[in-house]
């Protein structure tokens, strides 16, 4: 290999990286063809198929044509705040207030008692107690 050719192959290497350099400058600046510009260079081309130029718009659709923000209109006010907790805690305290009218049991006071009154009678008769163990010394009728 003379000189000659050696400065030939150099020279052609050169060039491919001049050109490599000049590619990734371009797509650093953002002045490089992407995917969007290719995609839109193919659906404006009349000369490609209808079919491709469809499918090549619904993919470059959602990159040129933003879709509406969703917006929230969330104002804070303070005053809004307190009044709906004072009005909860009302609607809590009234609903409190119901209930505890529904539940209440009138107390009725009972005379205190009277441990020199007689005994009042019980179901099992006057005095007789259980099985009839204060009864006087009576015998058994049904013995």
């Amino acid at each position: 290999m003379d000189l000659k050719q050696i400065v030939q192959l150099q020279m052609a290497e050169i060039d491919k990286l001049r050109a490599e350099n000049q590619r990734l400058v371009a797509w650093i600046m953002g002045d490089a063809p992407d995917a969007l510009t290719y995609l839109q260079r193919v659906y404006s081309d009349p000369n490609v198929s209808e079919a491709r130029r469809d499918k090549t718009a619904l993919g470059a659709l959602p990159f040129e044509k933003a879709k509406p923000a969703a917006t929230v209109n969330n104002v804070f006010s303070l005053a809004n705040y307190l009044d709906q907790q004072a009005q909860l805690r009302k609607d809590a305290l009234e609903r409190q207030r119901e209930l505890e009218a529904r539940t209440i049991i009138e107390h009725q006071p009972r005379k205190p008692l009277d441990f020199n009154e007689p005994t009042p009678p019980t179901i099992l008769g006057e005095g007789q107690g259980h099985h009839g163990a204060y009864r006087d010394h009576e015998p058994d009728p049904a013995a």
